[in-house]
């Protein structure tokens, strides 16, 4: 929920989305967490965002390329 869009189409602040991606890549996540919780497809929607920060782009596609393997 905190990488989520906010109601007003906003997104959590970058410091916040970025400490949040550097967890993600400690943690040991499985498909089904991934199933569970959704947070690949926020993840690739910062992935693919135009006006995201290099940054969080680059941490986006390195999550996505390591649980797609």
């Amino acid at each position: 929920l905190w990488l989520e869009p906010l109601p007003n189409k906003s997104l959590p602040a970058i410091h916040i989305r970025k400490s949040l991606l550097e967890i993600l890549k400690t943690m040991p996540i499985e498909i089904d967490h991934l199933r569970e919780s959704q947070i690949g497809k926020i993840i690739l929607f910062f992935s693919q965002r135009q006006k995201e920060s290099f940054e969080i782009k680059r941490i986006s596609k390195e999550l996505i390329s390591r649980w797609s393997r």
